[in-house]
């Protein structure tokens, strides 16, 4: 995890290493992926407040929180003496209207989605004191409304918008006060002796009276997964070594770099979901003291962001350069080349299993037919194994590519991918392998397939 560049920067090694050593700082800042930001902040107020002080002098606030609600909680004594810790996460008062590292909007619309209404009603509430809204006629805020304060969101979000404010009245939460000047006194005064802000926020707004004061009286750490670079400077996949060294090692185990470049490749760069997986891997590996690229192929799903749409497309279309072209542009991504055998072994298993579904058919059946005769058994199959079905277009796009091929073809081509799933896990030449393979799998179709 990356370190910023201010005077006021640091490292969560050095934060507890200060703790320990009795020169706790008044205020830490951390800043960047919300995982990460709350592991840290854990490890922080774990330190600073004794556990058996914690029921009593560890406050925790969510987004609802404003700052003057921080402001009287730092301010007040705790009923015991010894440190007291106010952990605010995610300290919504501290992050700026217009977000330069994505949309604020975001993270609402994905609680939203993911059932999580009622936190993205408060981030909602949140986010509308910082651009000034009050909650009665929130609901009725037009996109241009939004638009004029600074947030970008779709129209399809008003009607989110609409439902978080009536969650709002119905749960009696309310926007939280956007004045920060209590919490701005407080800090220039100094907060009393022991006691400590720990403020986690994804994006600090920096040029804030109270962003400022947070960076010069205390501790600003960042925790981001970094970036790889990526050949002839195109950005490159997430660096994992050391979030995976900072999981790995105190359980005297590490993760080899071609296992780690193979697991961002399968699982994404999601740092909830990476550290999810170390932590599987570590339990998986038993006694070995190394996580290898086998054990993240044995262990790990193929469920990244990337779907090899070029490689389906290419193969869809029976088109051996356009295949070549694609296995090449995964690997200047740096792509691990498993992870690419492992598209073609999937996108290969799909076209096997619509052209089953065909029967003898001669010819691809047209759109119509196909949405008449053929969607209805994909969609039951579908249900019947628990998987949600596409787009009837999508499915009908792959039924054509289908046609392209016989089943024998196919099924000898999952044939020949195990082949070279065992030629490169042995150490030899992966390029060569995914050439020879694209080249049996989209050339020249044999006659009198079926």
């Amino acid at each position: 995890m990356s370190a910023g560049h201010t005077s006021a920067s640091g490292d969560l090694a050095t934060a507890l290493e200060e703790i320990r050593a009795g020169k706790a700082r008044a205020v830490y800042l951390i800043e960047g992926d919300e995982f990460l930001c709350r592991s840290a902040a854990r490890e922080i107020v774990e330190a600073l407040v004794p556990e058996a002080s914690r029921e009593l002098n560890l406050v925790v606030l969510d987004s609802g929180a404003s700052a003057r609600r921080v402001a009287e909680e730092l301010r007040m004594v705790p009923m015991f003496r010894g440190e007291k810790a106010v952990w605010v996460q995610p300290a919504e008062f501290l992050a700026p209207r217009k977000a330069a590292r994505g949309n604020p909007f975001a993270k609402i619309r994905d609680l939203w989605g993911a059932g999580k209404q009622k936190e993205s009603a408060r981030r909602l509430l949140a986010l509308a004191g910082r651009v000034g809204f009050p909650l009665a006629g929130l609901a009725d805020r037009s996109h241009g409304d939004w638009e004029a304060a600074g947030v970008e969101l779709d129209r399809s979000d008003l009607e989110i918008v609409a439902q978080a404010a009536e969650l709002a009245a119905a749960e009696g939460l309310e926007i939280p006060e956007a004045d920060t000047r209590l919490l701005e006194t407080l800090l220039e005064a100094g907060l009393p002796g022991g006691h400590h802000l720990v403020a986690a926020v994804e994006e600090l707004d920096r040029a804030s009276p109270l962003g400022k004061l947070c960076l010069s009286k205390g501790l600003r750490i960042e925790r981001t997964l970094e970036v790889a670079a990526g050949p002839r400077g195109r950005t490159g996949p997430a660096d994992v070594r050391e979030l995976a060294r900072e999981l790995l090692a105190p359980l005297g185990k590490e993760i080899s770099p071609e296992a780690a470049r193979l697991l961002v490749s399968r699982a994404g760069g999601d740092a909830r979901t990476l550290a999810g997986e170390l932590e599987k891997l570590a339990s998986y590996v038993g006694e070995a003291k190394t996580i290898a690229p086998e054990d993240v192929v044995e262990l790990v799903p193929q469920v990244a962001s990337e779907n090899f749409f070029a490689l389906s497309n290419a193969l869809e279309a029976r088109d051996v350069k356009a295949l070549l072209s694609a296995i090449e542009s995964e690997l200047s991504r740096d792509t691990h080349e498993l992870a690419i055998l492992g598209g073609l072994a999937s996108a290969v298993r799909g076209l096997l299993a619509m052209r089953c579904q065909l029967g003898e058919t001669a010819r691809a059946p047209s759109y119509p037919e196909f949405e008449r005769r053929i969607w209805p058994k994909l969609q039951e199959a579908d249900k019947a194994a628990g998987r949600k079905s596409g787009h009837p277009f999508r499915a009908f796009k792959r039924a054509e590519g289908a046609m392209r091929y016989g089943r024998r073809e196919l099924a000898a081509a999952l044939v020949q991918l195990a082949e070279a799933d065992r030629g490169i896990k042995r150490g030899m030449d992966a390029r060569g392998w995914l050439t020879r393979a694209a080249v049996g799998l989209a050339g020249p179709a044999e006659r009198g397939r079926s």
